[in-house]
């Protein structure tokens, strides 16, 4: 479920239309999500609420990866990823990469989000790279 800002116009605006996934969704199986920031936390509720499985996607922030682990130390069940390029770039590094080449979903962000996945790292449950097949010169453009 894309949550937030993405590429691609895949992005559930509202909640009812969230909470009607949850409530269909089948217990055994997990739900994925690109929820950044506060809608991190409205997943998490969503989440317990309707006593499901998330996997939060791409997680690059303080407050989303505190939220997580939170979440895990009550006993919820969720599991998050990170990129490698939010563990090694920063929004300063997206201007030496230049317009386009360092656009990502989520965005690059400060040195503190960077700072707190690895410290955070113990609730970190896995890496994804987050492949999308963009050419150079949409990149570029």
């Amino acid at each position: 479920m894309y949550l937030n800002t993405t590429f691609t116009s895949l992005k559930l605006d509202s909640m009812e239309v969230w909470m009607k996934h949850f409530e269909s969704w089948p217990k055994d199986r997990v739900i994925c999500v690109h929820a950044e920031e506060r809608t991190t936390a409205a997943v998490l509720l969503l989440a317990s609420l309707y006593q499901k499985p998330v996997h939060v996607c791409h997680v690059a922030r303080r407050e989303e990866i505190a939220i997580i682990e939170a979440a895990k130390l009550k006993g919820l069940p969720v599991t998050c990823e990170v990129c490698p390029h939010h563990l090694f770039l920063t929004a300063e590094d997206a201007t030496k990469l230049g317009c386009g080449r360092g656009e990502v979903r989520p965005s690059l962000v400060t040195q503190d989000d960077q700072d707190a996945l690895w410290e955070y790292m113990d609730s970190i449950d896995c890496f994804a790279t987050d492949h999308a097949p963009h050419t150079v010169h949409e990149k570029d453009s």
